[in-house]
């Protein structure tokens, strides 16, 4: 298999991101990966007259690989698609296409879409086979980097639920947030306008930052991580979702004085009536053994926000300052378990993405012909 024929949905800063560490890390990806090489055929754009459009560096042809039109990277032959588009429409449509009527698999870091449509996709992946001229057995759909860029959150999360059950998790998924409320708690002196400006300017927040200080961004992550550790979604509006805009100088300035942090924290939890508590006497339920399950209380509430949470120094998001994102998940055999690290930025979702390119090409890859 010499050859994989991959297309980018989205040219902008992530789109860039993969195309360029297709282009860097291409032998090195072809030994490790079996000899196959990742070459990007297809960069899908809304708008080709677009006079400011910024390519990535060493795009030779750009005349050849960039198109506005869906049904030309289609016509391509792709085998994969990498998504780092934005919004759910038309981009759910291109990638329901892109595995039913193609047999391709989609690696996507679009949070917005894939906390709607994710669970839709997965559903199509599996029961659509390739084209027998596909050199892959199975459609495989990616989507580590929809929650925390190149932070490897999702495979560790679905390793752990093959064995662990997963009772709580609280994350800090919006880094923008972070970095503004480390900044106003290191320096009580700016106002909070101040600081998003900064931010802005550091490329860490976007020229509108609605999505970020009002909680929407890390509300999208918490949906999908609720498919991954707990197999569901509360409805939506059930949702508590507070930004960090709510908070004033006065409760910052309250809260440094007691030594304690406002983290804006997404929080999920199995909270279990009082009744169902296990007790030593309840067997495999039994509070002595870890091998807690959900059936032995089947009517536990899936409790889930999304808010500026204070934190003292026992809590493990306690010193997560900056632009670090992190995710603690408490499981019954493991305790808890804390991931951090940057969560943003071109290179880190990049990377996220095309980690999951190499995880669906070892899992993935058919079988050569016997000889």
């Amino acid at each position: 298999m010499p050859i994989v024929r991959g297309a980018i949905i989205g040219a902008g800063t992530v789109g860039q991101g993969v195309y360029n560490i297709a282009q860097q890390r291409r032998e090195e990806l072809k030994q490790k990966l079996g000899g196959a090489e990742l070459v990007i055929v297809k960069i899908l754009v809304t708008d080709l007259t677009r006079p400011d459009r910024v390519l990535p560096p060493g795009l030779a042809n750009p005349a050849e690989i960039l198109t506005d039109s869906i049904d030309e990277v289609f016509r391509a032959d792709v085998h994969v698609v990498f998504e780092a588009a934005v919004g759910e429409e038309p981009i759910f449509t291109y990638l329901q296409r892109a595995i039913v009527e193609h047999g391709c698999s989609v690696i996507t870091a679009n949070k917005v879409m894939f906390a709607r449509y994710g669970a839709a996709l997965q559903e199509l992946a599996s029961v659509t086979t390739p084209p027998p001229t596909s050199p892959f057995a199975k459609v495989f759909v990616g989507f580590e980097a929809t929650v925390a860029a190149g932070l490897p959150i999702i495979k560790p999360l679905q390793s752990m639920c093959f064995v662990h059950h997963v009772r709580k998790l609280e994350g800090i998924l919006n880094s923008t947030s972070n970095y503004i409320l480390t900044e106003l708690r290191l320096h009580p002196e700016r106002t909070f306008a101040e600081v998003v400006a900064t931010a802005q300017a550091l490329g860490y927040a976007e020229t509108d930052p609605t999505n970020d200080i009002s909680g929407s961004d890390a509300f999208m992550k918490l949906l999908i991580l609720l498919s991954v550790a707990f197999g569901q979604q509360p409805d939506r509006a059930s949702i508590p979702v507070v930004g960090i805009d709510s908070l004033t100088p006065e409760m910052l300035r309250e809260a440094a004085a007691k030594g304690l942090r406002y983290r804006h924290i997404v929080r999920a939890e199995l909270q279990i009536p009082t009744p169902q508590l296990p007790s030593a006497d309840d067997g495999a339920c039994g509070a002595d053994t870890a091998a807690w399950s959900p059936t032995c209380a089947p009517t536990a509430q899936l409790v889930c926000s999304v808010r500026p949470q204070l934190v003292g120094p026992e809590h493990p998001l306690y010193g997560m300052d900056g632009t670090t994102s992190a995710l603690s998940v408490w499981t019954d055999y493991l305790g808890c378990v804390t991931i951090n690290g940057p969560g943003a930025g071109m290179y880190p979702t990049a990377s996220g993405m095309m980690e999951d390119y190499a995880v669906w090409m070892h899992a993935y890859k058919r079988a050569a012909p016997a000889a």
